[in-house]
This record gives C-alpha cells, sequence and structure tokens, in this order.
C-alpha cells in the first residue's frame, strides 16, 4: 500500500469542496509533479479502484470475470476532479491521463486486490502533512476537516436482501466485510440505501428486507472517496471485521381477528396492521396505529417464520380483541434491521 497515494488524494479531495476549479487544477499539478514514477503509478491504480467501486460495476470489482469491454470509457465514469488527478499521470503511450480509454479486465482485477487494503487503510492530519509536504496556508484548514482526519461513525445501508442474510446477522457476533464496501459518514445517505424513509418504522416496502449499520470506527479507518467520486455521496470504502454490539428488527405487519369481516370498521372484526420491533431477547412487541401494545416472547421457529413473511399464531394480548389466539405475520418487504457495530 501507497500512503502518499492516499494521503494526496484526501488532499484533493478537500481541495475539490474547498477550492475554485482554476485554483485547484494548479494545486493538483503542484502537488503531483514532485512524485515519484513509482508513487505516481500507485496514485493511478489507487484513483482508478475508487472510480470503479463508486462508479463503475460493483459486480465486475468482486468478480473481473464478467468484465465487459464496452461497459464506459473512463472520462465518463470519473468525476471532475478524480480526471484532474488522472490527466497528470503519465500513460504507457508515452502521454498523460487515460485519454478515451476504457477500463480493461486488469483495472478490476487490481481494484479486487486493493479494495481489502484501502478500506483498512488509516492515517491522522500529520501524516498527510508529512507525506505530501502540506503546510502551506491555503491547506492549514484542510487538515481540521474529518475527511482529512477520518471518521469515527460511519453507516451502511443495504436493501432487497434475502431473509437468510437477517437470519445470519441475528445469530452471529460478527459481520464480515474484509472484500471492502461503501460506507458513508452522512446517516440520510445511508438511510436512501436501505430505503428508508425518515418517519417510516421499517424500510419502505417493496425495498426490505433492509440492514442499517452504525459503525464504530475507533481507528478512523477507510479510504475517503467523497468529493472525488463521481456521484459525490459522502462515501468511505471500508474493510475489516465488525463486531455486532447490538441489533433490533423493525417491520410493518398484519393481525387476523376470528371473525374477520373486511366490510366492517369493528377494529374485533377486520384485520388491521400493527408495527413490531424486536431485540436480541427475542421478545417482540406489536404497537397498533391506534395506540394499542403487547409484548410476546418468540419461539426460534416462530421468529423464522415471521422472517419468512409466514403466519404465526400467538397468544392474544389486546384487549379489544376477546379471542385467545392471534394470527399475525409480517411483511417481508418492510423487514429492517438495524444494527450497531464496532469495527475491528
Amino acid at each position: 500500500m501507497n500512503r502518499t497515494a492516499i494521503a494526496i488524494l484526501r488532499l484533493v479531495n478537500a481541495a475539490t469542496k474547498l477550492v475554485n476549479p482554476m485554483d485547484r487544477r494548479r494545486y493538483i499539478r503542484e502537488k503531483i509533479k514532485p512524485l515519484s514514477d513509482e508513487d505516481k503509478k500507485a496514485l493511478d491504480m489507487t484513483l482508478k479502484t475508487m472510480i470503479l467501486m463508486t462508479s463503475g460495476n460493483v459486480k465486475t470489482v468482486r468478480d473481473p470475470n464478467l468484465y465487459d469491454p464496452g461497459a464506459g470509457k473512463w472520462m465518463s465514469i470519473s468525476s471532475t476532479s478524480a480526471m484532474e488527478v488522472l490527466n497528470q499521470i503519465p500513460n504507457e503511450s508515452g502521454g498523460v491521463g487515460p485519454g478515451y480509454s476504457s477500463p480493461t479486465k486488469e483495472d478490476y482485477e487490481t481494484a479486487k486486490r486493493l479494495m481489502p487494503i484501502l478500506g483498512s487503510s488509516f492515517m491522522d492530519a500529520d501524516e498527510v502533512k508529512a507525506l505530501t509536504g502540506g503546510g502551506s496556508p491555503e491547506e492549514e484548514y484542510f487538515y481540521k476537516l474529518d475527511s482529512i482526519k477520518g471518521f469515527e461513525t460511519l453507516y451502511r445501508g443495504i436493501s432487497d436482501l434475502k431473509t437468510n442474510t437477517i437470519k445470519y446477522g441475528m445469530v452471529n457476533s460478527t459481520w464480515d466485510i474484509l472484500r471492502g464496501v461503501s460506507t458513508s459518514f452522512n446517516p440520510r445517505q445511508a438511510d436512501d440505501f436501505a430505503g428508508i424513509t425518515q418517519y417510516s418504522h421499517g424500510a419502505v416496502k417493496g425495498r426490505g428486507p433492509s440492514m442499517y449499520f452504525v459503525i464504530n470506527n475507533p481507528k478512523k479507518k477507510g479510504f475517503v472517496s467523497d468529493a472525488i467520486s463521481e456521484y459525490d455521496e459522502q462515501e468511505v470504502i471500508l474493510s475489516g471485521i465488525l463486531d455486532i454490539d447490538s441489533w433490533e428488527l423493525q417491520a410493518s405487519g398484519q393481525a387476523i381477528p376470528a371473525e374477520r369481516s373486511d366490510g366492517y370498521q369493528d377494529p374485533r372484526k377486520r384485520a388491521f396492521r400493527f408495527k413490531a420491533t424486536l431485540n436480541s431477547t427475542d421478545l417482540l412487541r406489536l404497537d397498533t396505529m391506534s395506540g394499542e401494545s403487547m409484548e410476546f416472547k418468540l419461539l426460534p421457529e416462530q421468529l423464522e417464520r415471521l422472517i419468512d413473511g409466514n403466519n404465526i399464531v400467538i397468544s392474544n394480548k389486546f384487549k379489544f380483541l376477546s379471542q385467545d389466539m392471534l394470527p399475525i405475520r409480517l411483511h417481508k418487504g418492510t423487514i429492517l434491521m438495524r444494527i450497531q457495530a464496532t469495527l475491528k
């Protein structure tokens, strides 16, 4: 791992947000010009790995055998600031920059190898300054930014998962992200990826099952792509093993009274919706839209059936219903697992 390349890109990220375009291009040229050929080559590979992960084809990064030579040119998947860096780096033809070339299968293979390394990297502002010859008046504000120092809390949202993924998270104490994954330092960005709206309970129907990670990152690990990525999603590429500290499952569901009749407004005779909450104690709480609530302990086989979207029958504790037993089910598309985790 070339730490100078990472340090340069942290400065470029800061300059992208805080320096006007003309001055930024000059700044980037001045930072790259004194680098050795080895550092420039490392800078090229590091930046291209970030581009392929954030705006290329992630599936092909995971499996380069899926490579499609017609998928797009570097200039079409790179941000302006990323191209300003690439255009300062010599190419194999004797010129500079990628020109009109496209990512190769070898580029994707390199990205797959580098992702775990970049995602587990970390450095403080002093190291960035030391590696880049920093300290100019215009840079002093840069070193105070979290995008230079790294982030202690990161967020990750993923949706359209298989129910087995949710079940795995419930029974395991760790979560493997060694291959390198996208996270964000903005919780709202992670909300979007998990299919969550601000006031929803569970994921937006049709996007679940989903997971939402809040990651404690004490060493501030991760490759900060942020403003140098094409979509500027306040993104940090992260790699390692997460310790799962706690989790909570949320979902919307439906209960079916024994005397069900959809034609009646009487809650004793029509199916009604509820909000379900479950944590690692296996104690399921149901809250109706009218403010009624009940709790009960789930058996393991009941939990599995619920996660799969099947009906289970529970003892009724709702006072507005006279029946002893109550069939319920969860809507799979609303299942959301919220996880508190710490990166080792």
